[in-house]
């Protein structure tokens, strides 16, 4: 069965898309995209296995990378996956040729996704197909002036975002929208990130054992071989984690100290965010959309965890494409069913719709003169009856005749 499902991968998203099309009044307004990792339990390389960044920081473990698309109701739109070492940034352009191919009017869609996805040609080709789009900005990878400009925050204006103080300024930046935004809430978010990343680093660099191939600041005087695996190893372990690079300084190959100034620099930033956007929409309605791209994120957490999509366990390409593909339909399944049930008023988890579903049972009764079978089903709890009206489904609770 899943070498059927290999070949119809396609017709089956396809069938997908339309499914989710229907579910949301005929088309797609808004398309929320992001990439995952996906960790096997092996260390041979292929054409689809291979090492790369990976986002369950399983850096020593091959994987896939995996694109997805859903609408703003979490409704699934689409996947592709892609090589193990491939970059995210360039997944966007064929994802939406691939889509394009499958049936997909990308003209009519406004995409929304992180910051991964700001990349000149990106944008470029949502431009050449007439697509608006909303992509979290990097702030601090634009140009010096620009940034002074965007740190000045005496010219931003007070409003109010998703019932918190938010201050808000638009910039002109290479002919795009750009707006920025500082919010208290997020710069103590970012305040309690870096002292949990800088005392994890301090406690790592204080270290004194022969092992340890990282110094105070201290302790530079005393520098270790630099020919010594295991301090290099360490080294690598530290230099490897995107969190605690911001806040080091490598020397050489096995020496890391903590950099004062780099924290510092940091500290500047806490707080603010910013989306490149060629929409026309008004700043604080632009800044919520982008907001609601933590549907994707709890996409990718249902696919993990509640799917059990990852580790996993095949080999071969075609058995890897089957098993995303499995995972896929389930999880579309789940948001069909999670989105008919919230237009009866009614929201569910899935692990609360799995579990009472789970809890609709039968027993089987056997009478021991005529060895007749009788099913006596169980009582539903008032959630499980909300999903059964959901889908106009009746179940009777009256005891029956098993006929075989």
């Amino acid at each position: 069965m899943m070498d059927q499902l290999y070949e119809n991968r396609d017709l089956a998203q396809q069938m997908v898309r339309h499914a989710s099309t229907q579910l949301v009044g005929g088309h797609v307004d808004v398309c929320f995209f992001d990439v995952t990792t996906l960790y096997f339990e092996s260390f041979e390389q292929d054409e689809l296995r291979d090492f790369g960044y990976s986002k369950d920081q399983k850096f020593h473990q091959t994987q896939v990378v995996l694109a997805l698309a859903t609408t703003d109701n979490a409704l699934p739109i689409g996947y592709k996956l892609f090589h193990g070492a491939q970059a995210e940034i360039t997944t966007l352009i064929e994802c939406l040729n691939a889509w394009k191919q499958q049936g997909l009017q990308i003209g009519h869609v406004t995409f929304v996704a992180d910051r991964g996805m700001m990349t000149r040609e990106n944008l470029a080709m949502l431009e050449k197909e007439n697509c608006t789009y909303i992509v979290g900005a990097k702030l601090r990878k634009l140009p010096a002036k620009m940034q002074q400009q965007i740190l000045d925050t005496t010219q931003y204006r007070a409003a109010e975002l998703a019932s918190e103080p938010t201050w808000v300024r638009e910039f002109s930046f290479e002919n795009r929208r750009l707006i920025c935004s500082y919010s208290p809430s997020r710069a103590r978010k970012d305040a309690s990130d870096r002292e949990r990343i800088v005392k994890k680093l301090t406690k790592k660099l204080g270290k004194k054992t022969k092992a340890s191939s990282v110094k105070t600041a201290r302790q530079r005087k005393q520098t270790p071989d630099s020919n010594d695996p295991q301090a290099q190893g360490c080294t690598q372990k530290l230099i490897s984690n995107r969190g605690y690079l911001k806040y080091i300084q490598v020397q050489g190959r096995s020496t890391a100290t903590l950099n004062e100034e780099k924290i510092e620099r940091d500290k500047q930033w806490d707080g603010m965010h910013g989306v490149i956007t060629n929409c026309d929409l008004p700043e604080l309605e632009t800044l919520a959309r982008y907001r609601e791209l933590w549907t994707i994120e709890e996409a990718f957490r249902i696919h993990k965890h509640d799917l059990k999509m990852r580790p996993i366990y095949h080999f071969t390409p075609r058995r890897i494409e089957a098993h995303v593909a499995i995972c896929f339909l389930a999880y579309a399944l789940v948001r069909h069913a999670q989105h008919i049930i919230r237009l009866r008023k009614k929201r569910m988890s899935v692990e609360v719709m799995r579990n009472e579903l789970l809890s609709v049972q039968a027993s089987i009764l056997r009478d021991t003169r005529t060895q007749g079978l009788y099913k006596l089903p169980s009582r539903m709890s008032q959630r499980a009856k909300d999903i059964y009206a959901a889908f106009d489904l009746k179940r009777s609770l009256k005891p029956s005749q098993v006929m075989i």
